[in-house]
């Protein structure tokens, strides 16, 4: 499905890339901490944070599934009750009397976690997402075809691997010359076409 839905190229699937990092890219010491994503049903005012299959199924004999099962009960709990804080929050600063459109108002205090915020029906992507505040202008902001970006990974030792889509060409080609581990994903993936 990944590949399905994001790895098209000249608009023909499963013929993208997926780039897997080396673990200590992700640290805040780096800059590239990740932050879960959190998945809302708007129809039902629902506010889920999904980053964990909720229907996995754990082994009773098994003492650290146990306990990982445990450590998610509680950040699940912490979750719920930050949701609750935040919106309590925002409905008292709603409240308040002023010139400012309360919608604007909350699209000010809500600007920077917008990007993690997702469709409940795309929950099944469990997505983190790698988040960077940048004043407009900074010069490490790339402006490519009218799509602004910050690089985030200046050298090819933060890769790990690069895994292509079942029909992406030139794998064995670019392994040689990028120097960069390359595997073929064997998921199968289902053609709308």
């Amino acid at each position: 499905n990944q590949f399905r839905l994001y790895g098209n190229d000249n608009n023909k699937e499963a013929t993208g890339v997926s780039i897997l990092f080396e673990s200590s890219f992700f640290n805040k010491e780096r800059g590239n901490s990740l932050y879960r994503c959190v998945y809302i049903d708007p129809d039902n005012e629902k506010k889920k944070s999904i980053s964990f299959d909720e229907d996995e199924e754990i082994e009773d004999n098994d003492d650290d599934e146990i306990e990982k099962k445990e450590k998610m009960a509680k950040y699940k709990k912490d979750v719920k009750k930050s949701f609750r804080e935040l919106k309590e929050k925002i409905d008292r600063l709603l409240k308040i009397e002023s010139e400012t459109n309360k919608h604007e108002l909350a699209k000010d205090l809500l600007i920077n976690i917008r990007y993690l915020v997702k469709n409940y029906a795309f929950k099944e992507e469990r997505e983190s997402r790698i988040i960077k505040i940048k004043n407009k202008k900074d010069k490490s902001i790339k402006i490519y075809e009218e799509r602004f970006y910050v690089e985030i990974v200046k050298t090819k030792e933060d890769i790990s691997e690069i895994c292509f889509a079942p029909c992406a060409e030139g794998m064995e080609v670019f392994e040689i010359e990028s120097g960069i581990k390359c595997t073929r994903s064997r998921h199968p993936y289902k053609s709308t076409r």
